[in-house]
C-alpha cells in the first residue's frame, strides 16, 4: 500500500528523531494508584542516533520552581536499578495483557548495564516498586525499552494541577541534558478541560513546545485509534461528500475506495477529503480509512447510499447583460423549475422559499434585469423518483456614473466621466440637453464631455445608461463656470477720495473691501456691489482694497488686492519758474493730503491779491488769477489756513519767489 503522506515511520517518534542524544517526549505528571503516585509517574524519552547508558541518568540539585526531585528536594534521586524478579514478572504481565488484546507493542525491561538502542524509544518509571495494574498497557503497538528508579520514593516528583506555576524537569546523560517545563494550571482532567485528575499527561515537540492530554489510567502514549467517521448527505442528490476521518498514534493513514466505480477522492492521504460522487451513479458507497502503527495496521470504514444522481446545474450567458441567457446543464431530470430575483442563495441562506417565476419553462430560459443590485438565480432540478437538486448562482448588476466636482470653475471645459459597470455589457452615455455639449466617445465608460460655452453656468446633467433596458441607469451633475479674473485701477488725484475703476472679466458680482489692515484682511461692504467706485478715507494710513469678482455661481470668484495710502502732510516751496522752457515747476502748489480745511491767498509787494484758492488742486501758474496776464519777476507774498481732521486750525505766511 502506498501511504505518500510522509508520515509513515514510528507511531511514537512521528517520522522523525532527536539531533541531540535524547529529547524528553511526554510526562505523566498526575499518575493513578492513589496514594503510591510517586512509585507510578513515567517520563517517555526518544533516543538518538547513539545508544545510551540507562546508569548514566541522573537530575541536577533541586532548586525552587523544578519538579521534586534531587538532592535537597523530598524526593532524591536513587538512581537507574537493576532489574528483580519482580519488575520481571510485572513486565511478564504487561506483555500479556497487549498480547491479549491482540495488539504487538512490546515491553523490553534493562539493567544498568544494558545497552538503550539507538533511535529507540524509552519508558522512565519512577519506581521500580510501580503497580503493574495501576496503568493500562494493553493497547501499545511500539517496542518500549524499560528502566526504574531505585524504589524509596513514594511522594509525586511532579506537582498536579493548581495554581498557575511553571515547573522545570532536567534529565542528564553522560553530560548530555533535555529540559522541558510545564505550567500546572493547564494541566487537564479526563473530560479534557483544565481541572485535577488521574491521568495528566504533557507531550513536547523537540523544540520544547508543549501540548497538554489526559490518556486516563494508561501509559502515556497517544492511543491507536482510527475512526471513519460519519457523512451528511443532503437530500437525495449528492454529487460531493464531506469524510471525516479521525487517525490517532499514526500519521501513516490512507482512504481506500471499495468501489471505484462510484467516484474518487480527492486526496486519499488527507484525514478529511471530499469524495465526488461519478456522474450518474446510483448505490452503496463504502470507504475504508487504513493507519498502519509501528508493528499493526487498523482500518475502518464509512458507507452510504446513492439512490440518483439528480444534479441541478446550469450555464450563464452574459453577452447581452442586463440579458442574462441560463442553459439547462443538469442531469437526471424530469423538470426544472427557475426563479430569478432571490434575496439570498437558498441553497445556503435562512429563506427557503422559492420564488418560482411563473412563465419558466422547461429547460433554458432568458431573463431582462431592469434594476441595479445583487440577487440570485436559483435553478431546482426534480427527479423522477422524487428527488431534487437545487443549484442557485448570484447576479451582480451595478451601474454607476462616478462622481464630478458639483461646481468646476475654471480649468478646461472638457470634464473627464469615470463610470462604472457590473453585469451590464452594452451602455452609453447620455445628456439631459442636446445643447449642453458633446462626448468624445460615449460607448466609453472614461468618456470625456465637452460643456457647449452657452452652457456656463448652467447645471447639466449625464446619464449612464444600459442599451438593453433603460430604465438602469444613473446620473452625474455638474456646473461649469469659466475663473473670472478679478482687476482695477487707482485714482488718488482726489484723496482721501479714491476712485476704483473695475477690470475684471467673465464675471458680473462684485465685492469690495476697502481698509484691510493686509492683503489677506477682507472686509467686506455688503451694501458696495457697483462695478467703479470711490471711497473717501477719514482715517489715515496704508489700507488694502480688494475686489472679489464672482461669475454668478456660487464658490467661483477670484480676488485682486491693491494698496492704497491716504497720511497728513504739507510741502512749501521758495520758487517757481512759470514759462521756463524746461517744463518743470512751472506753477506754485502746496501738495497737501489728510486736510479738511485749505484756503491760500497770494499778494504782490504792494499788496495786491493777485490769486487765492480754496481748493489744494488749483495751482497758481504766475498769471494774474491764472487767466489774467503774466505777473513781473519778483517776490510775492502768500497766507496759508489749513486744518487737519482733530486739530487746530493753522495760519502760514511766507514769500515766494517769481522767476521768468
Amino acid at each position: 500500500m502506498n501511504y505518500s503522506n510522509g508520515q509513515c515511520s514510528s507511531t511514537l517518534s512521528q517520522g522523525k528523531y532527536p539531533s541531540k542524544a535524547f529529547e524528553i517526549v511526554s510526562i505523566l505528571v498526575d499518575a493513578c494508584d492513589g496514594s503510591n503516585e510517586g512509585q507510578n509517574e513515567m517520563i517517555r524519552i526518544q533516543v538518538g542516533k547513539n545508544p545510551l547508558n540507562p546508569s548514566k541518568f541522573s537530575v541536577p540539585t533541586y532548586v525552587a520552581g523544578m519538579v521534586n526531585w534531587g538532592t535537597n528536594s523530598s524526593n532524591p534521586w536513587r538512581g537507574v536499578t537493576n532489574l528483580t524478579n519482580s519488575t520481571k514478572n510485572k513486565i511478564t504481565y504487561l506483555n500479556s495483557t497487549i498480547k491479549s488484546k491482540g495488539n504487538c507493542g512490546l515491553l523490553i525491561g534493562l539493567n544498568t548495564t544494558d545497552v538503550i538502542p539507538a533511535y529507540s524509544n524509552l519508558l522512565f518509571i519512577t519506581s521500580e516498586s510501580f503497580s503493574q495494574t495501576a496503568q493500562d498497557f494493553s493497547d501499545l503497538n511500539d517496542t518500549l525499552y524499560v528502566i526504574f528508579q531505585k524504589s524509596g520514593n513514594t511522594a509525586g516528583h511532579f506537582v498536579n494541577f493548581g495554581t498557575a506555576a511553571t515547573r522545570t524537569l532536567i534529565l542528564t546523560n553522560n553530560g548530555v541534558s533535555d529540559t522541558v517545563i510545564y505550567d500546572r494550571s493547564k494541566l487537564l482532567n479526563q473530560a479534557g478541560s483544565k481541572g485535577a485528575d488521574d491521568g495528566a499527561v504533557t507531550d513536547f515537540d523537540y523544540d520544547g513546545s508543549i501540548s497538554y492530554a489526559n490518556y486516563g489510567c494508561r501509559v502515556p502514549i497517544p492511543p491507536f485509534i482510527i475512526d471513519a467517521g460519519t457523512v451528511q448527505l443532503k437530500g437525495c442528490t449528492v454529487s460531493v461528500v464531506q469524510l471525516n476521518g479521525t487517525v490517532i498514534g499514526s500519521k501513516c493513514y490512507r482512504w481506500i475506495n471499495a468501489y471505484p466505480q462510484s467516484g474518487s477522492i480527492d486526496d486519499s492521504t488527507i484525514l478529511k477529503p471530499k469524495f465526488t460522487v461519478k456522474p450518474g451513479y446510483k448505490g452503496v458507497v463504502k470507504l475504508y480509512l487504513v493507519a498502519n502503527g509501528n508493528c499493526a495496521s487498523r482500518k475502518d470504514s464509512v458507507q452510504f447510499n446513492i439512490s440518483f444522481a439528480t444534479t441541478a446545474d446550469f450555464t450563464i450567458d452574459s453577452s447581452n447583460a442586463p440579458r442574462f441567457c441560463f442553459t439547462d446543464k443538469s442531469l437526471g431530470t424530469i423538470k426544472t423549475r427557475w426563479g430569478f430575483n432571490h434575496p439570498n442563495d437558498i441553497e445556503k441562506g435562512p429563506s427557503k422559499d422559492f420564488l418560482e417565476d411563473p412563465t419558466s419553462p422547461f429547460g433554458g430560459i432568458c431573463y431582462t434585469y431592469k434594476t441595479v443590485g445583487n440577487r440570485f438565480v436559483c435553478m431546482i432540478a426534480e427527479g423522477s423518483t422524487g428527488c431534487n437538486d437545487t443549484l442557485c448562482s448570484e447576479i451582480k448588476i451595478f451601474l454607476d456614473a462616478g462622481k464630478v466636482e458639483p461646481i468646476i470653475c475654471g480649468g478646461n471645459a472638457t470634464i473627464q466621466l469615470q463610470g462604472k459597470k457590473l453585469g451590464i455589457n452594452k451602455f452609453h452615455w447620455t445628456r439631459e440637453s442636446k445643447d449642453a455639449g458633446g462626448f468624445d466617445d460615449s460607448t466609453k465608460l472614461n468618456a470625456k464631455f465637452t460643456v457647449d460655452p452657452k452652457y456656463y453656468g448652467i447645471p447639466v446633467k449625464l446619464y449612464l445608461m444600459s442599451d438593453v433596458s433603460p430604465l438602469l441607469r444613473d446620473s452625474v451633475q455638474f456646473i461649469y463656470t469659466p475663473k473670472p479674473v478679478a482687476n482695477f485701477s487707482i485714482d488718488s488725484t482726489l484723496k482721501p477720495n479714491f476712485c476704483f475703476t473695475n477690470l475684471s472679466q467673465k464675471s458680473n458680482l462684485y465685492r469690495w473691501s476697502f481698509q484691510g489692515k493686509s492683503a489677506g484682511d477682507i472686509r467686506i461692504d455688503s451694501t458696495v456691489t457697483k462695478s467703479n467706485i470711490c471711497f473717501n478715507y477719514t482715517d489715515l494710513g496704508t489700507f488694502y482694497v480688494c475686489l472679489i469678482a464672482e461669475s454668478g455661481v456660487l464658490g467661483c470668484s477670484d480676488t485682486f488686492c491693491g494698496e492704497v495710502s491716504y497720511n497728513q502732510s504739507i510741502f512749501l516751496a521758495n520758487v517757481f519758474t512759470p514759462g521756463s522752457q524746461d517744463g518743470k515747476n512751472d506753477e506754485f502748489r502746496v501738495p497737501i493730503s489728510g486736510q479738511e480745511y485749505f484756503e491760500m491767498e497770494v499778494f504782490n509787494r504792494w499788496g495786491t491779491l493777485v490769486f487765492q484758492s480754496k481748493d489744494p488742486s488749483r495751482m497758481w501758474n504766475g498769471h494774474f488769477e491764472n487767466t489774467g496776464e503774466a505777473c513781473a519777476s519778483g517776490t510775492y507774498f502768500y497766507l496759508l489756513k489749513y486744518k487737519f481732521p482733530n486739530e487746530d486750525l493753522v495760519s502760514l505766511h511766507g514769500s515766494i519767489m517769481l522767476i521768468r
